[in-house]
């Protein structure tokens, strides 16, 4: 019998997926349920498709659950055998209310685990350049609410502690926190920011003192959620806010597509870019009895893939029905570097593919090293291009399934109010990006391209061919060094956008 886990009280950290502990993650891989707050990348639970969802979350004007009703919520989950995670924003333990839930659940004697995150109170300020600590500057820091439940606000008592304040939920609070503080003795030079919608691609900073803020307030521009920093350290963040000298620093850059988003987000990440991954395919796979019964009667000589989803795919099936070495004496090809990968993962190693990661290679490529006659077995997308089909055929016996196809996502995650590039990595994915945004974020962005035929979609929806920026080679990788080339030219006044003739 499998023993239910205790209950995860768990931190998501701040800014999306991958700042997301490792032991966050793996509770949440086991979930059977996940009870999640409002300051969440949403994107975070795409993660985990097979686990219920519970939205708990709180705005200052409206509570979906009453704390009560959560408390009881993740009681009556536990007792009905499920693994249940209770996933919030940043730090459970710090402003997250973890420590009213742990001692429900105590009370009940409900077992239980917390899993920290990163709090905003210290990566946020870092994103800007402000260390909340610094040697002979700030020796300490402190982490304030700024806004108290009981709404008895005086913000006095905090005007003598030493080093950095961090006063979180206070926006509304910030010309008082202010007062309060200058009234009890703290220097109206005293350097004041208000850090907007930190580790987003609409992250802002507004920097200036007490005592200026005392008379004339901050930019009504200024968003929730918001930090508010006071102390000397802020005076450092011109010096040393590291997106003043990265190549991508302060850019917001879309990625589409599935596979290729993790590959790309790493190195664009690197060069200090803000990525924004917004899938617009989902893997949607069909025909899968016509698959079923292909591999129980498998007789082919030679396997194709052209990308990693039909691998997937496959041999999933396969290895259902049938043991992987039957396969045994099967020559396998892909259609470049990342296809030839996702075979090697199924322990299997593929022969050599062209290099130019393209079907008209591929067919070419093919043609040159398989004998008149071979039988071959081709699964594919519904949508791949009848090219490569019909070399196959010539070239022997192929049976050719579609084994999947591209779908749009459930629902369209919004695009951040700027964006400085948008990238995609095949046809599909231009196509279900105008169906879940319109073609108007392409019109007065750069735009980069894996290749021609993504390149034929974005002309065919309109794109000024200026625009398009199209990578040497048909992988992430290429493409991610596309990205990085253009925006190094743009420094050095290379790169200059035609004048959009859709404006």
């Amino acid at each position: 019998m499998n023993r239910t886990r205790p209950v995860v009280i768990a931190g998501a950290g701040i800014g999306g997926a991958k700042y997301l502990t490792q032991a966050v993650d793996a509770a949440l891989r086991a979930a059977d349920v996940i009870v999640y707050d409002r300051l969440l990348d949403a994107a975070i639970l795409d993660r985990y498709p097979a686990a219920e969802k519970i939205y708990a979350g709180k705005s200052p004007d409206r509570h979906t659950l009453r704390q009560e009703e959560i408390n009881a919520l993740l009681v009556n989950c536990y007792r009905s055998r499920k693994n249940t995670v209770r996933l919030k924003g940043g730090d459970p333990f710090v402003f997250g209310r973890g420590g009213e839930e742990a001692l429900h659940l105590a009370s009940e004697g409900i077992p239980f685990r917390v899993l920290s995150g990163l709090t905003a109170g210290v990566v946020v300020p870092a994103q800007f350049g402000i260390p909340v600590t610094h040697r002979n500057i700030a020796t300490s820091v402190s982490f304030i609410t700024g806004h108290r439940a009981d709404e008895n606000d005086d913000f006095s008592i905090y005007a003598e502690i030493p080093g950095t304040l961090i006063f979180y939920m206070g926006l509304s609070n910030v010309q008082k926190i202010a007062s309060d503080l200058c009234a009890a003795g703290k220097d109206p030079d005293t350097p004041l920011a208000v850090l907007s919608k930190g580790m987003t691609a609409e992250a802002a900073r507004f920097t200036s003192t007490l005592g200026a803020v005392v008379k004339d307030g901050i930019p009504d521009s200024l968003a929730t959620p918001a930090l508010i920093a006071v102390g000397d350290t802020i005076a450092l963040a011109d010096a040393i806010d590291p997106t003043r000298i990265l190549l991508l620093g302060r850019k917001n850059i879309v990625l589409t597509g599935d596979r290729v988003r993790a590959e790309m987000a790493d190195i664009l990440t690197a060069f200090g870019a803000n990525v924004v991954e917004r899938p617009t395919i989902a893997i949607e796979p069909i025909h899968q009895e016509h698959l079923a019964a292909d591999i129980s009667a498998f007789d082919a000589e030679v396997l194709v893939f052209t990308s990693a989803n039909a691998v997937s795919i496959f041999f999933d099936a396969f290895r259902k029905a049938r043991d992987i070495r039957d396969l045994y004496g099967v020559a396998v090809y892909a259609v470049g570097e990342k296809t030839a990968e996702a075979v090697s993962r199924f322990g299997i190693r593929p022969e050599a593919y062209p290099a130019v990661y393209n079907g008209d290679a591929f067919g070419a490529f093919l043609r040159a090293r398989l004998k008149k006659g071979t039988r071959i077995y081709f699964p594919h997308s519904l949508h791949s291009r009848p090219d490569l089909r019909a070399t196959l055929e010539e070239i022997g016996r192929c049976k050719s399934r579609a084994v999947y196809r591209p779908a749009l996502p459930e629902r369209a995650l919004p695009l951040p109010d700027s964006i400085d590039a948008i990238a995609f990595s095949s046809g599909s994915t231009v196509a279900h990006f105008v169906a879940l945004y319109s073609r108007k974020p392409l019109l007065d962005t750069k735009i980069f391209s894996i290749g021609p035929m993504t390149t034929e979609r974005l002309l065919a929806e309109g794109v000024d061919s200026a625009r398009i920026i199209e990578a040497n080679c048909a992988t992430a990788h290429s493409l991610a060094e596309s990205i990085l080339d253009a925006f190094e030219s743009e420094h050095q006044g290379d790169w200059k956008p035609k004048e959009d003739p859709h404006d």
